[in-house]
């Protein structure tokens, strides 16, 4: 999945600027932080259907301080 989702970011060509701006599209309320629900978007914007139980070990890979959300820095360090 973290590979169909860079792949995705790669078509843009921006390097970390696109992923900037893929993280800040998702990133509804502008919190800079993205929360399970706008991580739930994004994973449907991928096409990817997942179970509760995978969506959730995903989101933590993301989310590595166990806050309930991650920051850029830290889709970032995951993306690459």
């Amino acid at each position: 999945m973290i590979k169909k989702m860079k792949r995705r970011i790669d078509r843009m060509e921006k390097g970390v600027e696109g992923i900037r701006e893929w993280f800040k599209y998702f990133d509804k309320d502008g919190s800079e932080d993205i929360e399970v629900a706008e991580f739930a978007r994004m994973m449907a914007h991928l096409d990817i259907t997942m179970e509760d139980r995978l969506g959730l070990m995903l989101f933590r890979l993301f989310d590595r301080r166990d806050e309930g959300c991650f920051h850029i820095t830290e889709f970032i360090d995951v993306i690459n």
